[in-house]
């Protein structure tokens, strides 16, 4: 049975965060999603923390050599079987209600094509802020028209059930 959400996760040499990652994702208070973990020919000891997650919504994918993040990104969405596609890197922590929130936002109003939760930007220090991301699909539409990023074909392939 597919998962309502694949949470794709592009690393590569991230081995002193990516546990930290995989642990915000399993920690989900929602937990229909494939974790799928796309591993960029790391040279360091990444695979050897990610091996250590038995979970079986994680699934592995590696690089045979490093293609970069958009290409991994490329790869991920390939792979992806799930009405609902999210967005994590290898250094990033999430809420756990992230996916709990955002499936059912998104279930709620057709009319968005992507959201995001509250970002909390931090270092070792501070925390420097937040941010909140909802997109209307015509703010998609007239993006797209005006910085030519890529095309609404390309989009429309993307997103096939959402009307542009």
């Amino acid at each position: 049975m597919k998962p309502t959400v694949t949470v794709i996760m592009p690393v590569y040499n991230v081995e002193k965060y990516v546990g930290f990652a995989i642990e915000s994702i399993i920690s989900q208070t929602f937990e229909d999603f494939k974790l799928l973990i796309i591993d960029d020919a790391s040279t360091d000891h990444t695979l050897e923390v990610i091996n250590q997650y038995h979970d079986k919504r994680i699934e592995l994918i590696k690089n045979h050599t490093n293609i970069g993040i958009a290409n991994s990104l490329n790869r991920g969405l390939s792979l992806a079987n799930s009405p609902y596609i999210a967005r994590m890197d290898g250094d990033d922590l999430c809420d756990p209600t992230r996916f709990e929130k955002q499936v059912k936002f998104l279930d709620e109003h057709p009319e968005y094509a992507i959201v995001s939760t509250p970002m909390l930007y931090f270092d070792e220090n501070n925390i420097r802020g937040d941010v909140m991301y909802n997109i209307r699909q015509e703010q998609i539409k007239a993006y797209i028209e005006q910085n030519n990023a890529v095309s609404i074909k390309q989009l429309r392939a993307l997103l096939p059930d959402v009307s542009l």
